[in-house]
This record gives structure tokens, C-alpha cells and sequence, in this order.
């Protein structure tokens, strides 16, 4: 998911800081719902990429008491932020980051940094010479 603009929450993928190019995929029958939305970004290896949730001020909140921001690679979830209902509604944006996972605790909590893997192709050749098919 990445440049998700529903009204008035939006979602986008940033690497290296900046915002990504979205794609889409052609080939793939994905469906789009009413709370999301399915983009592809173009992967570099030993890049650092998060996903930033923004509602703005004029979102309509209905009976919810939050809001669940989650993030997707490869299909899996790999993160998610809640931000509750504002007490007073605010004149600015809500944002919220995800950027990576923690593990550990206390002074060992250590940040792992969402960095796109090197890709490594092979071509692989099986050779049936030598063998007896029965």
C-alpha cells in the first residue's frame, strides 16, 4: 500500500526520506476496497524504506475510539500503529511512522530498520544425463 488517499486518511511509503514512485501491477487481479489499497514501489537493494499514516483534521471519526495504520510486505504484515480519537480535535495533521521493529528490552532494545534485501537470481540447470527412467 502506498499512496493511499481515501478522503481523508492517506498512507505512503518513503525511501531513503523521500516519497516513493507507486506502481501498479498490471498482471495481478488485486482488489482496491474501501480501507485499502495495493501499490508497488520499486525495491534498491540496501535502501532504508518506512510507511507514514496521516488523518487529517476533517476525518470522521463515527463511534471508532482509534484507527489502525498496518503495513505490508510481500503480503505479510510487518508492522501497525494505533492512534486513538483525539480528546481535542486537532487543527493539524496526525502522523505516525513505521520505520522498522524492536527487539529487546530496557538498555539491550535494539531498532531494526526496514532495508530492502539484495535479490539474488541463479539459473539453474537439472540435467537428467546418467539417469534410468523406470
Amino acid at each position: 500500500m502506498v499512496a493511499l488517499d481515501k478522503q481523508f486518511a492517506a498512507a505512503q511509503v518513503f525511501v531513503d526520506g523521500q516519497p516513493a514512485a507507486e506502481f501498479d501491477n498490471d498482471d495481478e487481479a488485486e482488489v482496491d476496497t474501501e480501507n485499502s489499497v495495493t501499490k508497488y514501489v520499486e525495491a534498491v537493494s540496501g535502501k532504508e524504506f518506512s510507511f507514514c499514516f496521516t488523518i487529517k483534521p476533517q476525518f470522521d471519526w463515527k463511534l471508532a475510539n482509534a484507527v489502525l495504520g498496518e503495513a505490508f510486505t510481500e503480503g505479510r504484515r510487518v508492522g501497525g500503529r494505533f492512534v486513538r480519537k483525539p480528546t481535542n480535535f486537532p487543527l493539524n495533521d496526525i502522523s505516525m511512522r513505521i520505520s522498522g521493529n524492536w527487539s529487546g528490552s530496557g538498555v539491550h532494545a535494539v531498532s531494526h530498520k526496514y532495508v530492502f534485501s539484495d535479490l539474488e537470481t541463479r539459473k539453474r540447470v537439472l540435467s537428467c544425463q546418467g539417469l534410468a527412467l523406470t
